[in-house]
């Protein structure tokens, strides 16, 4: 299933031309996403490629990001995958309350694939260790900085106001267990 993310209203860019993405659930438990960007990659701000590390702060330039909420309860986690195959993980107890580093039985297998007008980022994340058998609500969003110090923001869906991942109002996609 292909998912659009759109740009919060608030903020723009004319480097990105389309932005959505994929996944699915593999044989041994694990949650396989593919992000694909389209667009004019000379004027954005892609991280250069390192070693992979987990690293705070990755959304302040160009990364991708995954929130999961069990449908139940206010916890939630937050996934982040840059280009530059660092990463980061986060549990929180309530809206942006209790946040903590989320344990790792395996870092994320973050790929990279890019085009002279496409950028592909494949994660493959364990989900084991949070919720194995419960259905969560997803919001699959990212933060695309150009090369002018700008950064849109980019959703599933958008709360009213400002731009913030962390709302429940987008945690809008059913990922079943």
């Amino acid at each position: 299933m292909r998912l659009s993310l759109h740009c919060h209203p608030l903020s723009f860019t004319s480097a990105v031309n389309d932005l959505w993405v994929t996944y699915a659930w593999l044989d041994n438990g694990d949650l396989w996403i593919k992000y694909y960007m389209e667009g004019a990659l000379d004027m954005l701000n892609l991280p250069e490629r390192m070693e992979p590390e987990r690293v705070d702060g990755l959304w302040k330039t160009t990364c991708f990001e995954l929130f999961l909420r069990e449908a139940s309860g206010p916890s939630y986690c937050e996934f982040n995958f840059s280009p530059s195959s660092c990463w980061s993980a986060y549990q929180f107890s309530d809206y942006r309350d209790g946040m903590t580093n989320l344990a790792m039985p395996m870092p994320p297998d973050i790929k990279l694939d890019k085009g002279d007008a496409y950028v592909t980022l494949e994660v493959t994340l364990d989900l084991s260790h949070i919720w194995q058998e419960t259905d969560h609500v997803a919001a699959f969003s990212a933060v695309i900085a150009d090369n002018c110090g700008s950064k849109s923001y980019w959703a599933l869906s958008h709360p009213p106001g400002k731009p913030d991942f962390h709302h429940k109002d987008g945690f809008t996609h059913q990922l079943k267990a």
